[in-house]
């Protein structure tokens, strides 16, 4: 399906997402990409219909052919790397790979997902035997042209803090996977926290990171809003390191404690004072879009809201 202009191109397009504005390395970032898939660094199989391709972390099933299987296995390896940049983590080797199932309909993608993923694109899965992770899985509708931009690094996100988390927070899973999202739903979910806001509506901040599940449908897109404001939050406070380690310690130390000993503050109190502060500034909205810099230190650049 893709060529390997093409795949360059989505590369590129990936990143815009991420850098702004694209430059140099972005430019040589789309290289390699095209590169690696011209050099063959994917083993090609059948099963059935299906068409695999394997690389160091991945497995792409496709029905539509070998080339586009090889081209998203490549694509899936730089941006897995992308965005584990951008949040503070450093993944060891997957093993399980990560299984990319690229579904050729929407009708075939619900089938397997359930009709709760019907307004999705991509949905992740990973389940663990004691401590270790033995299934890695994200399917994919294939039939969406920008599903590689537009859902993979989401659910990649997703993926990824479960080698860091053995039960990662509800708040910081979807708050964090929600800042890779592209910038017009990154809106809707601003648009969501602030209707949530004017309603009275919005969850005390101990109730959010208590959260053991995800609440009723009815509520999903406050909680999504509300998450990725408290995260974006925290980030423009420190690093995604200081936000990881602040969720882990969280579970372990109580909110307040993690807190202190994190960022300094002296407990929810203050956190929620500060974040409330930004929420009701029109000038420094708390769902400003992140520019991610092209600069050692990820999500350090926040733009103004357009």
């Amino acid at each position: 399906m893709y060529g390997n202009r093409t795949l360059a191109l989505l590369a590129l397009a990936a990143l815009a997402g991420f850098y702004s504005p694209i430059n140099a390395a972005a430019a040589e970032v789309a290289a390699k990409v095209a590169t690696d898939s011209a050099t063959g660094v994917v083993s090609l199989t059948r099963k059935g219909a299906w068409h695999l391709a394997e690389s160091s972390n991945f497995q792409v099933c496709s029905l539509r052919g070998a080339k586009e299987a090889q081209d998203v296995a490549v694509g899936c390896e730089r941006l897995r790397n992308e965005v584990a940049t951008l949040c503070g983590l450093q993944p060891g080797h997957w093993s399980p790979r990560c299984q990319i199932v690229l579904h050729v309909d929407a009708k075939s993608y619900v089938a397997t997902v359930g009709h709760a993923g019907a307004a999705t694109a991509a949905s992740a899965l990973t389940q663990r035997s004691g401590a270790r992770i033995n299934r890695r899985k994200i399917d994919v509708r294939g039939d969406v042209s920008d599903y590689l931009t537009s859902a993979l690094p989401h659910e990649l996100c997703h993926v990824l803090l479960a080698d860091r988390f053995a039960d990662v927070p509800l708040w910081c899973d979807e708050g964090l996977a929600l800042l890779l999202d592209p910038l017009d739903k990154q809106q809707l979910h601003e648009r969501d926290l602030r209707s949530g806001d004017q309603r009275g509506e919005l969850m005390p901040i101990n109730e959010l990171f208590g959260l053991q599940r995800y609440p009723a449908a009815e509520r999903w897109g406050l909680f999504y809003g509300q998450s990725a404001s408290i995260v974006r939050c925290l980030l423009q406070r420190g690093t995604p390191q200081q936000l990881l380690a602040f969720a882990k310690a969280q579970r372990s130390l109580g909110t307040n404690k993690a807190l202190r000993e994190v960022y300094g503050l002296s407990g929810v109190a203050e956190l929620d004072r500060h974040w409330r502060s930004r929420l009701a500034s029109p000038s420094d909205a708390p769902l400003t879009l992140v520019t991610f810099a092209a600069s050692p230190t990820p999500f350090s650049a926040v733009a103004e809201a357009p």
